[in-house]
């Protein structure tokens, strides 16, 4: 994954990290926007500070995705598992 932060571009091997206010480690939320922390998104402090490998709403729709599986789970049970 190649991200780009204010003008320098990390690659999978560097490591980066940011420090939110808002968020929530426990949780997994930004208690800015009362939404799962997605950074990047609409209203996110990093706005356009960074540039992700993996679009915004590619990662909003893959967290919705398993936000739906784990409330299917949990009413449901797990999926039989198909070979």
């Amino acid at each position: 994954m190649l991200i780009k932060v204010l003008g320098a571009e990390l690659t999978d091997d560097e490591a980066m990290s940011f420090s939110c206010p808002h968020f929530d480690p426990d949780q997994d939320y930004c208690r800015l926007l009362k939404n799962d922390c997605v950074p990047g998104r609409p209203g996110c402090v990093l706005g356009s500070k960074a540039v992700f490998a993996v679009p915004v709403e590619e990662r909003l729709r893959e967290r919705e995705e398993e936000k739906c599986q784990q409330e299917f789970e949990r009413v449901y049970g797990p999926r039989p598992r198909q070979n």
